[in-house]
């Protein structure tokens, strides 16, 4: 017959050694806390600008520029690129940088971005529109959602805004689709406020220095 190690304890052990482990507890127990910790995180996704994050303009003669009524630049075109480790629904906020530069014909509207001032003089504005390219992950091609002011509900659109949020959907839903790959462009849209040649006249030139920051919500 094969040897067992022996756990158990004879009867008569057992009550003598409550006993001891009682007596032995300190007359005033201490109390500890116990903490449940962690984090529950959404599968990551990449953003990147792989062509540069800047839309410049060079030098733009004031002579070319409307000094009675607004002047729209040609836009220029920032590329992105949007990659998660699984199916995500995600969208993107850019908010305003700059927003004490908006001129006033523009203050409340949610789609436009300060581009500077000539003095106390705001001189513009510029709008961005998220042009996507790519598909969800059954292959069906990408549609552009944005929420609009207040953040309420989406609908269809393009156009950027500092209170609002760009995603995409499929099927002419109005409901973010999850993706795993978007490529895509800003389309930076300058709107240049009448400026007046006298006033630039004094000046060596007038600065374009519109701002902004892209950040990713996570739906």
């Amino acid at each position: 017959m094969k040897n067992r190690p022996d756990l158990s304890f004879p009867g008569r052990l057992l009550a003598p050694m409550l006993i001891t482990l009682l007596f032995a507890a300190p007359a005033h127990a201490s109390i500890q806390e116990m903490k449940v910790t962690g984090a529950i995180k959404p599968d990551a996704c990449q953003f990147s600008l792989p062509q540069g994050n800047t839309a410049d303009y060079g030098t733009i003669p004031v002579t070319k520029l409307n000094d009675t009524r607004r002047s729209k630049l040609t836009p220029l075109k920032i590329q992105f690129n949007l990659q998660c480790v699984a199916p995500t629904r995600i969208a993107l906020r850019i908010l305003d940088n700059r927003p004490d530069d908006v001129i006033e014909a523009y203050k409340g509207i949610d789609m436009s971005y300060g581009i500077g001032r000539l003095g106390k003089k705001r001189i513009g504005v510029y709008y961005i529109r998220v042009e996507v390219k790519g598909n969800d992950t059954s292959g069906a091609p990408l549609t552009s959602l944005r929420t609009g002011h207040g953040r309420h509900a989406w609908d269809f659109g393009n156009i950027a805004g500092p209170q609002a949020s760009n995603t995409w959907s499929t099927d002419g839903q109005r409901q973010p689709t999850p993706v795993t790959s978007v490529q895509g462009l800003f389309s930076i849209e300058p709107v240049i406020d009448n400026i007046d040649q006298r006033l630039t006249g004094k000046a060596q030139e007038v600065a374009l220095d519109g701002s902004a920051t892209v950040e990713l919500e996570y739906l």
